[in-house]
């Protein structure tokens, strides 16, 4: 048996595989595999070095994440998934969210609700007109995580030429909004 592979310089271009046997399919599969990850190395030099000992790569554009951040990034950025790594970052602030108010609720309507006028999580004392300021903040910022970063890539098929930029922003968006959470008060009652 033998392989033959042809890699083009995009993913949009057509790859091919000739293998003989039962083993084609999973050929195909691996050369497809093989060819994002050469084209990610290609595109996104940065992410090559995410599990490299030395800690070069994108690795220390992560290291400010908080840890319920940072540990899902790392090992979906590590293979290549940026859409993955942002929603798995929204599904830590969503559990996180619930855990604190006792709601079973999820994205926007969990975010208004939790850290709403109802501070069912209240992350000051929402006495001052700063601190209601604040508090309004933290639950626009998380409203604008799942709308304008968890809606999409949950509604589309993930795009392995992701923006690492990007990805970057939107985890720090989820890190500082579990930042918060870390300082806020335990949840009142649910009515």
């Amino acid at each position: 048996m033998y392989a033959s592979v042809t890699l083009s310089k995009s993913q949009r271009d057509t790859s091919w595989v000739y293998a003989s046997g039962p083993v084609k399919r999973t050929c195909e599969e691996l050369v497809r595999s093989l060819q994002s990850f050469i084209l990610q190395a290609i595109n996104y030099p940065e992410l090559t070095g995410v599990n490299s000992r030395q800690g070069s790569g994108i690795e220390p554009s992560l290291r400010h994440l908080h840890p319920a951040v940072r540990s899902g990034a790392l090992t979906r950025l590590a293979s290549g998934h940026g859409d993955e790594a942002v929603e798995e970052a929204c599904k830590s602030v969503g559990a996180r969210l619930r855990q604190l108010s006792g709601l079973d609720d999820d994205g926007a309507s969990l975010v208004t609700t939790a850290l709403g006028k109802r501070r069912l999580i209240a992350i000051n004392d929402g006495i001052t007109r700063s601190e209601i300021s604040e508090q309004e903040g933290y639950m626009h910022l998380g409203l604008a995580l799942y709308r304008a970063a968890r809606n999409p890539r949950a509604h589309r098929p993930s795009d392995p030429d992701f923006n690492a930029d990007e990805v970057i922003e939107w985890l720090s968006v989820a890190s500082a909004l579990h930042r918060a959470l870390d300082r806020a008060k335990p949840a009142r009652s649910v009515p």
